[in-house]
């Protein structure tokens, strides 16, 4: 059996602490997608390497995490997230943001219209 990934989550800088991270060791592994569902959005399957240890979080940052980060670093989110609609077309629209994606969303909901 594997080892258990190490957790952990840091200080911030305005006090209290980060979302739960976990440790993925550097190792190599199969990425990209099988399925021709996809085919459009994701890569066919490729090698991919972690040359070093990568830490992610362990579970979705929610919209009241993302909220406090926000309001603690003072980070300048731009407006704008692609969505679709029942035609499944993906359009851009620049009213919508993390705080209002277009549909109800409240602090307990993972946040979303966000990128890298």
């Amino acid at each position: 059996a594997a080892p258990a990934a190490r957790a952990f989550a840091d200080p911030l800088a305005g006090g209290g602490e980060g979302p739960v991270m976990v440790e993925l060791p550097a190792r190599r592994f199969r990425a990209g997608s099988v399925s021709a569902l996809w085919r459009n959005d994701t890569r066919p399957p490729f090698q991919v390497e972690l040359t070093r240890a990568l830490a992610v979080a362990r579970t979705e940052i929610t919209v009241g995490e993302f909220r406090q980060f926000v309001l603690r670093s003072g980070w300048a989110i731009e407006r704008g997230c692609w969505h679709h609609d029942d035609d499944q077309v993906w359009r851009f629209d620049p009213a919508r943001a993390w705080d209002s994606p277009g549909f109800p969303i409240d602090d307990a909901h993972p946040v979303t219209c966000v990128s890298w």
